[in-house]
């Protein structure tokens, strides 16, 4: 019973720690939005973009770390649910939900590396947080139980994808800015 009280918790803080992120993110976008800039435009006529699009793609992103963690929590209970169910030495469940959080921390890279420099890489490091917190909370709530080799691999895998954000995302925005010269 300890077990299942401890993955609700963790579950409760990776969503938690989503939500916030949201809030966080949504907050420094307002308050960017307030603060007058210093320097004059370099346009002489300034072009607004369309409101709708602003507050359609703000919702958006602001829902993605709650859409991140639910993602995980989904493949990390689908994941235990068939390795219950799964007979053998190998266990293709869990490669498979292991591909597909590598698959969401390779679209995260790519997403926040479009993204301005100052606010993608903080966002990054909350929706991983997230992801593989929840991804363990939903594989231990099915399990019924915590196991510690598990969630020393989720571990790994937050940490690897982590550092693979650090690495990968300046990485490609350096590229991105300074194109090779043919």
């Amino acid at each position: 019973m300890a077990d299942i009280a401890t993955a609700i918790i963790s579950g409760t803080f990776a969503i938690a720690g989503s939500l916030g992120s949201v809030w966080l993110k949504d907050r420094l976008e307002r308050t960017r939005q307030v603060t007058p800039s210093a320097s004059p435009p370099l346009v002489t006529q300034p072009i607004s973009p369309d409101p709708a699009l602003l507050r359609s793609s703000r919702r958006s992103s602001g829902r993605r770390p709650f859409y991140i963690a639910l993602a995980g929590l989904a493949v990390g209970a689908v994941s235990s649910f068939l390795q219950n169910r799964s007979q053998g030495p190998s266990h293709p469940e869990a490669i498979a939900s292991l591909v597909l959080l590598a698959i969401v921390t390779i679209l995260a890279i790519l997403y926040h590396a479009g993204r301005s420099p100052g606010r993608g890489l903080a966002l990054f490091q909350f929706e991983m947080f997230s992801l593989w917190a929840a991804f363990a909370c939903g594989w231990s709530l099915v399990h019924g139980s915590l196991w510690s080799d598990f969630i020393f691999a989720a571990v790994v895998a937050w940490l690897s994808s982590a550092c693979a954000g650090l690495i990968f995302i300046p990485l490609i925005r350096h590229f991105a800015s300074h194109p090779a010269k043919a």
